[in-house]
């Protein structure tokens, strides 16, 4: 029995060391044959780091690649890939669910956090409300809740701050303990139902365990593996890198375990990689396997940016496919989700490429996360006229339903900025002048005007249409705001914002198959709010607004299906693959390994005392270096990509530790990395930039690449031309069509007319500006917010207004009142021209017109 399994029962356990990538799956096969032993419906149990490994291992080993399993008709019937996690869902959420508990999410975990933060903040008090002090204790909750009683002890030990961030979470824990369940209970729960399960019973259902490449294994997770050790004949199949920085995580996992780290893992020598030995005897040791690289199968790929590197890596992947190579043999993994994440989903889709992969847009980013996040930001900016007609293009996308287009104009010739009273007054004087223009042009009974006045109306019925709606958004989020009320009233609340906004359920069955997905998850993320009264209370609109964010952090979930198209993820999906191309982005310091930043409340000193509980930061570093070997194990060609700089920040990079060992190896001998970019060798290629790129690849991946490439080689295409012809035409010092230019356009010439002096004056300075403002009448709309100053139109017609109206009140007056003409204005007749000048400056006011308060002052 391996020394720290606990059984009453020792049952042995089998360790086997095994090089990454395809011979990481013959030991696995072993394994299941001899536990199966010839019975085809023997259970077997497989517990593999992720879901993605356990499909890629079924595939392997239902389709023979692999060899026979053994005796005929052995298969994979009867054999389950099971998560960690999956396995302590299966066994002990049961019990967990039939005492009323339910499982626990992030919004649950802050809402208790700040329960307790509310009860004694200790140091925390004076940044107690700010949001980021609840996102960081909620991911401190998640990491202590793995920790022992002891090691919490050690932990709140290393100093003020360490006590008060465990006190906090012991108390956000104890408010959670009666109706919810974290992964640390659920684990628990499995762990007894192990112990108080039947043998018999347990073998049955679970038959053989095989725990297929550990990773990094939580403490929790270890205890629920060592339990079924310590009762069924338990299989561990570890990876080997042979480097020590890159196993330590692997050492640790074993080590929880109960099981001594095999020679392999230390350095020790021994038999070869592969062989096996049976736990509490003497340890089998292994040498380090050599790097799996190549100069026939390993190339080394350095562009410009980020960018370019992935439109290259793009074209490598097509010329790949055009060499006979399936898209499900072909995997692009990166360190780093940004920018690598969405660069690579969209250019993939532009080459028409299936894909298939890790999600990078969270909740937040679809059409729905956006529409209420804007919704509940409106306040920030007192609705501010940008902030909201933005969120009513991109809810209504412009449909007919909701003329965003016109109230866009119409806001903006009401003059409207920001704030309650410009979306009621402004919208209501506009809505009145176009009233009031319908009615004179139909007071005037001339047919031909017609049309004139019934766009009028239409456009006095949209303005009011808009009134209504901001107004209805206006005044529900401001009677939210004025009290805070129970989470099961907000939810129903921000449904019915949201369904005025969008329209409601029917158009959202317009939207696209993944934005439905993703309003899918929102609703039941909002469902999941609706239950948080047992534990907050009443919420404000401001704290509900921050939940639902924390909510909203979660990706939209798997794009594609595995094993149809290019696999794209980041890459921890290295691990446990089996491919035949494997290209990795971003190979530069920063990227891979990414840089190292301490936690801000559980610094690595304070980890320390844990005693290995807690992970450090800095042991990152070796996780995402044995991520890059399991990569190189996982095919046997590989594309290496590295961005030379990064045009966003003006920088350049440098090749990562692991890119220069890789083209040590290739080269023979060592290889300073900064000669990596200008070496010359078979198994490097430097791409100079995205022009170079086009014009020499053998394959263009889009559309747009082979319309640049079919134009940079003189061969005829349309659009290509007539880019290119614009682009020239605006360069060369020539006079064309380009510029304003409009001879032989049958424009007609107003020195042909009598003119006034300011048309003829807009013609000499641009006749296309001409043509545009008073041929076809196309006039610039400004924007109120814009407008700072009066402008001098405006200006002009106030004073003559005002003018207008005292000299009219003046010529009513009886013939002897009237003042002669030697004769100076009398009081009287200065107090009504300036109660005149009010009355008008208060209506100019009132329609926007009079710029900022400040200036109008």
């Amino acid at each position: 029995m391996s020394q720290g399994v606990r059984s009453l029962d020792p049952v042995s356990v089998e360790v086997v060391t095994t090089p990454y990538g395809r011979p990481a799956f013959t030991p696995l096969r072993d394994a299941v044959a001899a536990a199966k032993a010839g019975d085809a419906l023997a259970p077997v149990t497989v517990v593999v780091p992720s879901n993605h490994v356990g499909i890629t291992a079924r595939r392997l080993l239902a389709s023979g690649a692999l060899g026979s399993l053994g005796a005929a008709g052995v298969g994979v019937a009867a054999v389950g890939f099971l998560t960690a996690y999956r396995l302590a869902e299966l066994l002990g959420a049961a019990p967990l669910a039939a005492a009323g508990r339910r499982p626990v999410s992030t919004p649950v975990i802050a809402a208790a956090l700040r329960r307790a933060l509310a009860d004694d903040a200790g140091m925390f008090a004076p940044v107690a409300n700010h949001p980021a002090t609840e996102r960081a204790l909620v991911a401190s909750y998640t990491e202590l809740s793995d920790l022992s009683p002891d090691g919490m002890a050690a932990l709140a030990g290393a100093g003020r701050r360490a006590h008060d961030v465990v006190d906090l979470c012991r108390r956000a824990r104890q408010v959670l303990a009666a109706d919810w369940y974290d992964e640390s209970d659920l684990t628990a729960a499995a762990v007894a139902s192990v112990e108080r399960a039947d043998p018999a019973r347990l073998a049955a259902d679970l038959g053989h365990v095989v725990i297929h490449l550990p990773q990094d294994l939580l403490r929790r997770q270890a205890q629920l593996l060592t339990a079924l050790a310590a009762r069924l004949p338990t299989t561990v199949v570890v990876g080997v890198t042979g480097r020590a920085d890159a196993d330590a995580g692997v050492v640790r996992t074993l080590r929880r375990l109960g099981i001594d780290s095999p020679a392999a893992l230390t350095g020790g020598a021994g038999p070869a990689v592969g062989s096996t030995d049976r736990v509490g005897g003497g340890h089998v040791a292994a040498a380090p396997p050599p790097l799996p690289v190549s100069p026939a199968g390993t190339r080394i790929l350095t562009a410009s940016d980020a960018d370019d590197e992935v439109r290259a890596a793009v074209r490598r992947v097509i010329d790949a496919v055009r060499a006979g190579t399936p898209l499900e043999r072909i995997g692009i993994l990166f360190g780093s989700p940004h920018p690598y994440g969405r660069l690579l989903h969209e250019h993939l889709a532009a080459a028409g490429i299936p894909r298939n992969g890790a999600a990078v847009r969270p909740l937040a980013a679809s059409a729905l996360g956006r529409t209420v996040l804007d919704l509940l930001a409106l306040p920030d900016h007192d609705y501010r006229r940008g902030d909201v007609l933005g969120l009513l293009a991109r809810a209504a996308d412009g449909t007919a339903a909701a003329p965003t287009a016109a109230w866009e104009r119409l806001s903006r010739q009401a003059g409207v900025v920001a704030g309650r009273a410009d979306w009621d007054n402004l919208l209501v004087q506009i809505v009145e002048h176009h009233e009031r223009l319908a009615h004179d042009i139909e007071a005037r009974g001339d047919e031909r005007d017609s049309g004139h006045a019934r766009h009028a109306r239409r456009q006095a019925e949209r303005a009011g249409r808009l009134r209504e709606l901001v107004l209805a958004i206006i005044d529900g989020i401001g009677a939210a705001r004025a009290r805070s009320v129970p989470w099961a009233e907000r939810v129903p609340w921000l449904r019915d914002l949201v369904d005025l906004v969008v329209g409601g359920e029917r158009a959202l069955a317009d939207w696209p198959a993944d934005e439905v997905k993703a309003a899918e998850k929102i609703d039941a993320a909002l469902e999941r709010l609706a239950g948080l009264d047992g534990i907050a209370g009443p919420a404000s609109l401001d704290v509900f607004r921050r939940t639902l964010e924390l909510e909203l952090d979660a990706d939209i979930g798997r794009v594609g299906r595995f094993g149809e198209g290019v696999l794209v993820g980041p890459l921890s999906f290295a691990v446990g693959l089996d491919l035949d191309l494997i290209v990795v982005l971003g190979m530069a310091e920063g990227t891979l390994p990414a840089p190292v930043r301490d936690d801000a409340l559980l610094p690595d000193a304070d980890r320390r005392r844990t005693d290995g509980e807690l992970d450090l930061r800095r042991e990152r570093v070796g996780r995402d270096h044995r991520r890059v070997l399991a990569a190189l194990a996982a095919a046997d060609r590989h594309l290496l990509c590295l961005p030379r700089g990064d045009l966003r920040a003006s920088s350049q990079r440098v090749p990562s530790r692991w890119l220069s060992e890789v083209a040590c190896a290739l080269e023979g001998t060592p290889l300073p990395s900064d000669r990596i970019v200008g070496h010359t060798a078979p198994w490097i290629e430097g791409v100079p930039s995205f022009a170079h790129g086009v014009s020499h690849c053998s394959f263009p991946a889009t559309a747009q690449e082979y319309r640049l490439r079919t134009g940079g080689r003189g061969v005829v295409d349309p659009r290509t031309d007539q880019g290119a012809a614009v682009v020239h035409a605006r360069r060369s010092r020539a006079f064309t069509r380009f510029d304003g230019n409009l001879a032989g356009v049958g424009v007609p010439s107003p020195i042909d007319a009598v003119v006034s002096a300011t048309r003829l004056e807009g013609w000499a300075r641009c006749p296309f500006a001409y043509f545009g403002q008073r041929l076809l009448e196309v006039q610039p709309v400004d924007d109120p917010s814009q407008q700072l100053e009066m402008s001098a139109l405006d200006r002009g017609s106030l004073i003559h207004e005002v003018l207008e109206q005292f000299i009219t009140d003046v010529l009513a007056r009886p013939t002897e009142r009237q003042p002669r003409p030697d004769e100076l204005w009398s009081d009287d007749d200065h107090a009504l021209i300036r109660r005149i000048a009010e009355q008008v400056c208060a209506r100019y006011e009132s329609r926007g017109l009079t710029g900022r308060p400040v200036f109008w002052r």
